[in-house]
């Protein structure tokens, strides 16, 4: 469990987007949610329907990564047990 930890921002960014999605379809905002007709508003594309509940959440969870990244941006290292672990032969 070497990714488990305070200082992983990819983790923590994973928990603060469930955390605030769960929190945004409780909630339901009116620019999210239409309550005359009790249903998510979309936004149509060419006859494709897409909510904005999606758009919103794609939004806010690259800005949550960005955000963690770059604040545990000094004192996180990642796991580089696997880098250079090259054979000590080669192959001919």
């Amino acid at each position: 469990m070497d990714y488990i930890g305070p200082i992983n921002p990819a983790v923590n960014a994973v928990v603060i987007y469930i955390i605030l999605t769960m929190l945004l379809y409780i909630i339901k905002p009116d620019f999210i949610y239409d309550h005359k007709q009790n249903k998510f508003k979309e936004i149509t594309f060419n006859n494709h329907s897409i909510p904005i509940f999606y758009i919103v959440g794609a939004i806010v969870s690259v800005i949550i990564y960005y955000i963690l990244y770059f604040a545990s941006y000094s004192t996180y290292t990642p796991n580089y047990k696997y880098v250079n672990t090259y054979p000590k032969y080669r192959y001919s």
